[in-house]
């Protein structure tokens, strides 16, 4: 018989070798039934991180520093001027 249980006793089940099964509710079978999976299909093709520090962006931290020292507002009957051609704002494209 299968019970309900949460995930930190999922994981403990599963550590120990016992089987677990992961219920999809987003989706139904024909029979009107749910599918479901083996639990260490949730972690196939995924990479799990934790404690990931973070990363301190020069060029945004001076682009800020900038920002407050020329003032906040922006004066929409003027256009930005740009430092050296470049944009005051490094773009990132989408990864």
């Amino acid at each position: 018989m299968l019970t309900g249980v949460n995930f930190e006793q999922a994981i403990d089940y599963w550590k120990k070798g016992r089987e677990v099964i992961v219920i999809d509710r987003n989706s139904k079978t024909e029979s009107g039934g749910y599918d479901n999976f083996p639990f260490e299909e949730l972690f196939r093709n995924v990479e799990l991180l934790a404690d990931v520090p973070a990363v301190e962006n020069p060029e945004f931290k001076q682009a800020i520093e900038e920002m407050v020292q020329n003032g906040s507002g922006h004066d929409h009957g003027k256009e930005e001027s740009s430092v050296e051609g470049n944009d005051p704002l490094p773009r990132r494209g989408r990864r």
